[in-house]
């Protein structure tokens, strides 16, 4: 049996979740896909995860013996088939932080191999994973309104003590998702990351479109998510 602290929850579509974990022992990182799903990619679906109440910093158990990996193509070579669900540890108690801290991988620009603010990465040229860890100094981060025609949505700007900045990252964690995206709740949200000298951000990539993989943020943990 092997144990994960999830770490990214974000939905996709209506009826589908897509998460990532990672294993406790050996800090591998996982996106669970299930085999006989309909969805493409093969998500599980909301349904099943709000019935076994599944959440970020959840610690689940998953039998090794269900679990098995397709045909991998960077960049998404977290995904992994697992046949029989999981089951959540609600009595198993962990120190979530130092997971999230022995998978910083410290620079965006180089885990990514990005050299501009550019959000969008050529298939033709794919970094290795897609999914990475950032423990980002709240100093260096800004949460901001975005609107376009689609209306407002609540974006990130990030910049690395090495200058690289990044503008306008969608944020896909459906906790902050399903807030109002007003300046006033922004400005809470901003007034509540500062209360930390850092929080850990969870970036990834898309599938592919339009020949692009698109960055995105997963997930924002904060030590008030404990």
């Amino acid at each position: 049996m092997e144990k994960f602290l999830v770490t990214d929850i974000t939905s996709y579509g209506e009826e589908y979740v897509c998460m990532a974990m990672v294993n406790i022992q050996t800090l591998e990182c996982i996106r669970p896909l299930h085999p006989y799903s309909t969805c493409t990619p093969k998500f599980f679906k909301k349904d099943y995860m709000e019935k076994i109440n599944v959440h970020i910093l959840s610690v689940v158990e998953v039998d090794s013996a269900n679990m098995s990996y397709p045909k991998q193509k960077k960049p998404h070579i977290e995904d992994c088939y697992i046949r029989s669900g999981f089951t959540v540890l609600t009595d198993y108690h962990i120190h979530p932080f130092d997971i999230l801290e022995r998978t910083d991988c410290k620079s965006i620009a180089t885990c990514f191999d990005m050299t501009t603010g550019d959000r969008t990465l050529s298939v033709y040229n794919p970094p290795e994973k897609s999914i990475i860890t950032i423990k980002a100094p709240t100093e260096n981060i800004l949460l901001c309104v975005h609107a376009n025609e689609k209306g407002n949505s609540i974006r990130l700007r990030y910049k690395e003590k090495n200058g690289f900045c990044l503008t306008n990252i969608p944020i896909a964690d459906n906790r902050i998702k399903s807030m109002p995206a007003t300046q006033d709740k922004v400005n809470d949200l901003n007034k509540h990351i500062r209360k930390y000298k850092y929080i850990f951000i969870r970036f990834g990539l898309t599938r592919e479109y339009q020949e692009k993989y698109w960055l995105q943020i997963n997930t924002l943990v904060t030590p008030h998510d404990r």
